[in-house]
């Protein structure tokens, strides 16, 4: 069996690595480890752009996807994160949202205009999606949210 990728996954992930080394080596540097912020967060998401991290469509070809995710890990996995959630966030409100919040939030996040978040964490049941407690309850025209989470994962930015 041949584990060496096609030319053109090769053409890929060494012009993904020239673009962050040359474009966004220098903001790391700049920034060090201080904490992301949106401002900043906004700024990196949109660089990514043009290599479509973000959109509506995943690419059709797995390894690209593998090799651009593996990519951006290697220079941010944090960066690499808010990108995934995003991507999530936008395609979760995009399919299955009501069509007034779909249209509301699904493009901005593709966009990268805003940032998806995710609350699984509780006291009581860790990371397990399947055990979450925390429920929302519908009280007329607006629900009321009951439930403890540990953090927010992109909840700050």
């Amino acid at each position: 069996m041949d584990f060496q990728l096609a030319e053109e996954h090769c053409i890929l992930r060494d012009s993904l690595r020239k673009f962050f080394e040359a474009e966004l080596r220098p903001l790391d540097d700049r920034w060090g480890d201080q904490e992301m912020v949106p401002d900043r967060a906004r700024e990196l998401i949109k660089m990514l752009l043009p290599w479509g991290y973000l959109g509506e469509n995943p690419p059709e070809d797995p390894v690209i996807q593998c090799l651009r995710t593996e990519e951006l890990a290697r220079w941010s996995p944090s960066l690499d994160l808010v990108a995934a959630i995003t991507v999530s966030a936008g395609r979760t409100s995009g399919q299955r949202a009501h069509p007034e919040i779909a249209k509301r939030l699904a493009q901005p996040l593709w966009d990268g205009d805003l940032r998806g978040a995710a609350a699984m964490s509780e006291p009581n049941v860790g990371s397990d999606p399947s055990s979450i407690q925390c429920r929302a309850v519908r009280k007329g025209d607006h629900f009321l949210i009951n439930g403890t989470k540990c953090w927010i994962t992109n909840g700050h930015i």
